[in-house]
């Protein structure tokens, strides 16, 4: 896996923390986005749909991007990590409401075309305010 992260680096410019970093992002919004998926097809409104993914998304995400990512697995980083997931939630609910307002009442494609541009907050909000000393 080394190996390969070296090689796509050397080809895309992209730094290999970056690259576990994307890694590590699409597992993370699959599952968050299963989690929203499935809360939404119960019948749940949206806002509660985006928070409860995104509070079993916190413990999971936490996990992939503090022990893989930015090997910083401290639990003194939790609390600011959840306010950047506060954040991206409140993101999210803006968002899809945006969408409902424009007309687009579809709320499983507001969550996925939303997927991209709040991953990327995530990780500016991650590398800026919670995994500080990790060079990306």
């Amino acid at each position: 896996m080394k190996k390969l992260l070296r090689r796509i680096s050397s080809l895309t410019g992209l730094s290999e923390r970056f690259l576990l970093f994307l890694i590590a992002g699409g597992i993370n919004t699959l599952f968050y986005y299963g989690v929203y998926a499935l809360l939404i097809r119960l019948g749940l409104p949206y806002p509660a749909a985006v928070v409860l993914a995104t509070v079993c998304g916190v413990a999971f995400n936490f996990n992939t991007f503090g022990r893989f990512v930015f090997k910083q697995f401290e639990s003194r980083l939790i609390s600011r990590f959840a306010a950047v997931y506060a954040v991206l939630a409140l993101t999210n609910i803006a968002g899809i409401k945006l969408f409902e307002l424009c007309g687009l009442p579809n709320r499983y494609v507001a969550g996925a075309v939303l997927t991209l541009p709040v991953a990327l907050l995530g990780y500016f909000l991650n590398k800026t305010f919670v995994f500080t000393g990790v060079r990306l």
